[in-house]
């Protein structure tokens, strides 16, 4: 069971592939708690004008029919992703902005809010509650749609709390990983980890000759708010709903809690929801243990790599005195990658090469070795997939 809580109507793609595979594969129950009208979502409904034959970009005339037309598109796409009941708060889209004091401090009927969330989840007794994760650089009314849900989680008894989980999106090949801690003052945000604790990708293909993915459904989900323009430019947009664990749920699965105990939801969502660290999917496995070898280069390395410094330090220190640091970068990146392959072996640099001998190439060996000896199976990653190459010769 899980009660999606949010700002606006349309915030609930965030959470659509989720909540989708829950509802429909699992038969699970998912409500969602919508806390404005959407009326400030005015300014983005140019496209929507000829179909709803409104001019809905004008203030008063978007103010007075958004709420309705947007409370109908996400009836409409609740009902693609199995959403069963949808809650309507109706408290006022003011305008966009980062500062959630004006919502919680103004705009919003706080006390009735957290009234009404207190009534929603104690007739239900949800499992889970999804918020998006409240991040400084966020719509303000998401960071207060969230901090609220928080607060009302932390003001219930500790075994009638459900998990409260923050959600973002990423794609899977982002290579800057986001950290998120805390929102500012706002301790009850706090998270486990600093990072997410679940991912569920969206780009997993399966069906007939594994042609499907669940973008389609979330792509399905999106286009049925079309009073908001700028929504259909997230379709087929990034591969991952991200999980991120609040600390005010205490520690997860410990012993004697069950109501705390997150196995269910990977359970449930396996194999496209996945758990990040090994303690947290195999905890019977010992600790990883690291071990660091270093190699002394050989004579005739050793002079190779000095004679590649000794060139590109020379080089180097030419051309950021005629162009400036800001205009060399690319060849400094190209003189560091050249001498770590130097350091690596000696046909990265040469391929006639190849099947020469390196320091590095002969203690990699001498522990594969002494582990398969033993009876082991082993990976071996290099960033240098020629590199692997010319191990894979040599075995």
């Amino acid at each position: 069971r899980i009660l999606i809580v949010t700002a606006h109507p349309d915030d609930e793609t965030g959470f659509a592939a989720t909540v989708y595979k829950v509802t429909g594969d699992l038969h699970g129950i998912a409500d969602q708690c919508v806390i404005t009208n959407g009326e400030g979502g005015y300014k983005y409904s140019t496209l929507a004008e000829n179909y709803y034959g409104l001019e809905l970009t004008d203030e008063k005339t978007g103010r007075e029919n958004l709420p309705r037309i947007r409370k109908q598109e996400l009836m409409n796409a609740g009902k693609i992703i199995g959403m069963r009941n949808i809650f309507f708060l109706d408290q006022k889209d003011a305008h966009y902005g980062l500062d959630e004091h004006e919502p919680l401090d103004s705009t919003w009927n706080v006390t009735w809010i957290t009234t009404r969330l207190k009534e929603i989840l104690a007739k239900t007794k949800y499992d889970f509650v999804f918020c998006l994760l409240p991040t400084p650089e966020t719509h303000a009314h998401h960071k207060a749609a969230t901090l609220l849900a928080l607060r009302t989680i932390q003001s219930l008894p500790a075994e009638q709390r459900p998990i409260i989980l923050g959600v973002t999106g990423a794609n899977r090949n982002d290579t800057a990983k986001y950290t998120f801690t805390q929102l500012k003052e706002y301790t009850e945000t706090k998270v486990e980890g600093h990072s997410p604790m679940y991912f569920f990708d969206k780009s997993v293909k399966f069906g007939y000759k594994n042609a499907l993915s669940y973008k389609i459904i979330v792509n399905w989900e999106i286009a049925e708010h079309k009073s908001q323009g700028t929504m259909q430019l997230a379709m087929n947009q990034g591969d991952l709903e991200q999980y991120w664990y609040f600390s005010l749920n205490g520690e997860p699965g410990k012993d004697g809690e069950p109501a705390k105990d997150l196995s269910f939801l990977a359970r449930a969502l396996r194999p496209f929801l996945l758990r990040r660290t090994k303690q947290q999917v195999l905890s019977e496995l010992p600790a990883k243990t690291e071990q660091t070898l270093y190699c002394e280069l050989g004579a005739d390395e050793r002079a190779r790599y000095e004679e590649l410094r000794d060139h590109y330090r020379r080089s180097l220190l030419d051309r950021v005195g005629k162009m400036g640091l800001n205009n060399s970068k690319i060849q400094v990146l190209e003189a560091l990658l050249r001498l770590r392959q130097a350091a690596c072996h000696p046909g990265l640099l040469d391929q006639k090469k190849i099947d020469a001998g390196s320091s590095k190439l002969e203690t990699l060996l001498e522990q594969l070795a002494e582990v398969i000896d033993e009876g082991h199976k082993v990976l071996v990653f290099s960033q240098f997939t020629s590199l692997l190459a010319i191990v894979r010769r040599q075995l």
